[in-house]
């Protein structure tokens, strides 16, 4: 099922913040209602940041990540009667925006989230030997 668009957002931090509506029939009347969170971050970006540059000229970034880093979240609701859809998905966006809104619209969230994206790919590298492909 494709997701619907909902709304799209300009961040401060100078981002793309999608929302989108990614629920789903699970039986008869009953759905399961998904918010999904989604902000495409250009790794090229970053390279205003002094402590990435070196890395970004490198390649360490670029190898391990690729031209972009998607964040997403999801919000989700189960079993919701067909009748609430709306109101329950209203909720998640109203939740989400007074919850997380001020975080991924930050001056560092972009930063901060590649920086973390990186160590966990590292981290996730030194699992296997040289020899293997992740």
């Amino acid at each position: 099922m494709d997701d619907r668009l909902i709304k799209t957002v300009a961040l401060k931090n100078g981002l793309c913040l999608q929302l989108l509506d990614s629920s789903r029939t699970v039986a008869g009347d009953r759905w399961q209602v998904v918010l999904t969170i989604r902000i495409n971050i250009p790794v090229n970006f970053l390279s205003c940041y002094q402590d990435i540059q070196t890395a970004l000229k490198s390649g360490d970034i670029l190898s391990s990540m690729g031209e972009s880093v998607c964040y997403e979240q999801k919000r989700v609701r189960n079993f919701v009667d067909a009748g609430d859809k709306e109101t329950i998905l209203n909720n998640l966006i109203e939740s989400f925006f007074s919850s997380s809104f001020d975080y991924v619209s930050s001056p560092d969230f972009p930063k901060r989230y590649l920086l973390m994206q990186n160590r966990m790919y590292l981290k996730r590298k030194s699992w296997y030997p040289d020899d293997q492909k992740t």
